[in-house]
């Protein structure tokens, strides 16, 4: 893979509104994996300029190995408040207070307890990891925020609370899991469910909820948006 130096970067980013290349600098933090990210915002940059909503592009060749998500949240950052580390970086600074809460929600629905609710969200902000996801450039945090929409809303569809408003809701998480990661952010959560059935389960009218019609529907909705 060719690494980028970072004469190259501020020489390529980003075109002027005739569409040639202008010497405007984005200053990214230049870590072990900066080059991941600056090509995030290259590809970001050249699939703006080319209107099409559904295909991302990787240096003017058309790359369909990265789902369109990420891509329509840093155009959306990018027109807003124009080329900058803080466009970068903001929506994944918010995905990263959205996961916070979401853990709180989801633990509350489940366990009914505030407390442990509290305490699940304060480890997941506090731990380091999280902290490198939330303030980096990468798909991994929308990942993590929709995983969690599916795994705590089917659990609460297994378990019999408002079986089709819940599945509907984990399979509409699903399809905006694949738009961030692909089928990975169908497959490994479904796994994971398909083994807790088989596990604890074992029953038909489970397995019928699992697999709910309307909540098919609802990820294949969600997903064709990608391809829209």
């Amino acid at each position: 893979m060719q690494h980028l130096s970072r004469a190259e970067i501020i020489s390529t980013w980003p075109p002027s509104e005739s569409g040639s290349y202008s010497p405007t600098a984005l200053r990214l933090e230049l870590s072990h994996n900066r080059h991941g990210r600056i090509q995030l915002c290259l590809k970001c940059r050249q699939y703006a300029a080319t209107s099409k909503l559904s295909v991302s592009h990787d240096l003017r060749s058309v790359w369909y190995d990265k789902p369109i998500f990420t891509y329509w949240l840093l155009m959306t950052s990018f027109s807003l408040f124009g080329i900058s580390d803080f466009a970068a970086r903001l929506p994944f600074i918010l995905c990263a207070a959205l996961n916070g809460m979401f853990m709180y929600y989801g633990m509350r629905l489940i366990a009914k307890r505030r407390d442990l609710a509290l305490w699940c969200a304060l480890m997941l902000g506090t731990s380091l990891e999280f902290w490198y996801i939330s303030h980096a450039i990468l798909t991994d945090g929308y990942l993590f925020l929709f995983t969690q929409g599916i795994l705590y809303f089917a659990y609460l569809g297994l378990r019999g609370r408002h079986v089709t408003r819940h599945m509907m809701l984990a399979y509409a998480s699903a399809g905006l899991a694949v738009l961030t990661k692909g089928p990975v952010g169908l497959i490994l959560p479904g796994l994971i469910l398909i083994a807790y059935v088989a596990l604890f389960q074992r029953d038909t009218l489970t397995w019928q909820r699992l697999f709910h019609p309307l909540g098919l529907l609802a990820f294949a909705l969600v997903a064709l948006l990608g391809t829209s």
